[in-house]
């Protein structure tokens, strides 16, 4: 059940349909609270549907819990960003580029975030 709601999550939102990605992801949480990869991902699409204040207050919850997920800092950068909010946003850059520190120089995610910390330092 966990994987059906998973993999039906992840083909939603590949398809740009956030609602029912959410839905499927929540269906996850409900069967597994402990994962927090989902929560991010419930995140990533409030974000999508324009709702960056309930992305942000997901993403906080997360990170209250585990601090060191560096996914989730990157993500909240980009909610930081779009709220106006750049010094917020550098800051959750840094952290999760801290975390990333040792990662391979192929890994997306890094390369994003330091694309991204640039982009806003930059930017002023």
């Amino acid at each position: 059940r966990f994987i059906v709601h998973l993999g039906s999550g992840r083909v939603a939102e590949m398809e740009g349909d956030c609602q029912k990605a959410m839905t499927a992801y929540r269906e996850v949480v409900e069967s597994n609270p402990n994962n927090r990869d989902v929560r991010v991902w419930i995140a990533r699409c409030q974000l999508a549907l324009g709702d960056a204040a309930v992305a942000e207050a997901t993403l906080t919850e997360v990170l209250r819990v585990v601090p060191a997920l560096p996914k989730a800092r990157s993500l909240l950068a980009v909610v930081y960003a779009e709220m106006g909010r750049t010094d917020a946003a550098i800051e959750q850059l840094q952290a999760a580029l801290a975390i990333w520190k040792d990662a391979d120089p192929e890994y997306i995610p890094a390369r994003e975030a330091r694309t991204r910390l640039a982009e806003l330092e930059a930017a002023g």
